[in-house]
């Protein structure tokens, strides 16, 4: 009867929308009447407001044009919208923090110094103004190397159609024609032209903006596989979280194939490769190469 009357008339449980879990932690009441509240994941517009008024809390400014607005595009460039319906607010801590790291790197407080320390700047979000005319060189330079290669003909027009397809969204047409699965086995003998390919690909649509990070990462697909039990896929996760919102180039895939034998680590690389696949199908370009009859 004591521990009745000491334990609280009502109690507040809150956690992931797994309602089986909820379940499972309100069942431990003797009286549950509980009233369910999901709350959505927040929008890029909320992310953006949440961050610029933890600022302002903190007591800091915004000049030189750095505005909500930008602060979308800053959200755009970093994280997809899986991430950010995943990590919610929690990615607003991340650019707070940022934003205040960098105003310290670029005015770091000097005696004597008449400067106001509560202003920050684009730079401090990361955002380097880029006139059209610079994008447009990048694009014709990217262009050129890829037309001034002797061969490549069938992969020149993928890469063509790719570009038409860029420039079609840009003119207003639908965005759905690039929100697909970005996922490309590339095949072909030693020393033709593979690597040089994939580079090429993620530089054009880097160019466009369709991948929104300056992120190529290189791997031989035997880098994925772990040196001890559970070691792979945090290995294969990291993988994917450094490519996010650019590519992931995995050379000798075909390495990762047990061929009949007991390798675990083989199993759980392909078993984790697969699912993040699938779970960033439209957030990151994923090219995986290696010879045609192995793969």
């Amino acid at each position: 009867k004591k521990t009745l009357k000491a334990l609280p008339k009502a109690a507040l449980i809150f956690g992931l929308n797994d309602v089986k879990a909820m379940n499972s932690i309100q069942g431990c009441f003797k009286l549950s009447e509980p009233v369910h509240l999901i709350l959505p994941p927040i929008t890029d517009q909320e992310l953006a407001e949440i961050t610029e008024h933890s600022l302002r809390q903190r007591g800091y400014m915004f000049a030189g044009g750095l505005s909500v607005e930008m602060l979308l595009g800053v959200i755009a460039e970093q994280w997809a919208k899986s991430e950010i319906a995943n990590r919610n607010a929690h990615l607003a801590g991340i650019m707070v923090d940022r934003a205040i790291l960098n105003k310290c790197k670029r005015q770091p407080l000097r005696f004597g110094e008449r400067v106001n320390p509560s202003v920050l700047l684009p730079k401090d979000f990361g955002v380097v103004e880029a006139c059209e005319a610079e994008l447009e060189q990048q694009k014709e330079k990217v262009t050129q190397e890829l037309e001034s290669l002797p061969g490549f003909q069938q992969a020149k027009a993928f890469l063509r159609d790719l570009c038409r397809r860029v420039e079609f969204v840009k003119s207003g047409g639908n965005p759905s024609v690039l929100a697909s699965c970005m996922n490309l086995v590339l095949t072909g003998n030693p020393g033709v032209g593979k690597t040089t390919f994939a580079r090429l690909m993620f530089r054009i649509l880097r160019a466009h903006g369709v991948l929104k990070r300056d992120a190529f990462v290189e791997m031989n697909a035997l880098q994925l596989k772990g040196k001890y039990v559970g070691h792979t896929s945090p290995q294969v996760i990291e993988a994917f979280r450094s490519a996010h919102g650019g590519a992931l180039f995995l050379d000798e895939a075909y390495a990762l194939s047990s061929e009949g034998r007991k390798d675990g680590f083989s199993s759980e690389a392909v078993h984790t490769l697969l699912t993040e696949l699938e779970n960033h199908r439209s957030d990151v370009l994923v090219i995986i190469a290696g010879y045609k009859d192995k793969m």
